[in-house]
């Protein structure tokens, strides 16, 4: 797939949200701040939950469903699995610093 690299910017800053959004206290033995396993995700699909939060438009609709493309959903799942987290330490370093 080929976006610019202001729109894979902006992918990844939605993901960013959809991943800071599902923080919550954990009631593990840790008792801290950990991640949902299940969320944004409610299903093994999540590469097309990623096409849906960073707001792919779906190349068909199944009934009321929208259903992305094998490169779609390939892309999400590299997004989510390779991008995400270099992005968050970046930016979150950034976010940071700001705060001084």
């Amino acid at each position: 797939m080929n976006f610019t690299p202001e729109q894979h910017a902006e992918h990844l800053r939605l993901l960013a949200i959809a991943f800071y959004q599902n923080m919550a206290q954990t009631h593990d033995e840790c008792e801290g701040l950990g991640l949902a396993g299940k969320r944004p995700f409610g299903n093994s699909g999540y590469g097309a939950d990623v096409c849906e939060i960073i707001e792919l438009q779906p190349e068909d609709l199944e009934g009321d469903y929208p259903v992305w493309s094998r490169d779609q959903t390939n892309y999400g799942r590299e997004l989510l699995n390779t991008r995400l987290g270099p992005y968050l330490v970046k930016h979150g370093v950034e976010y940071f610093k700001s705060l001084k």
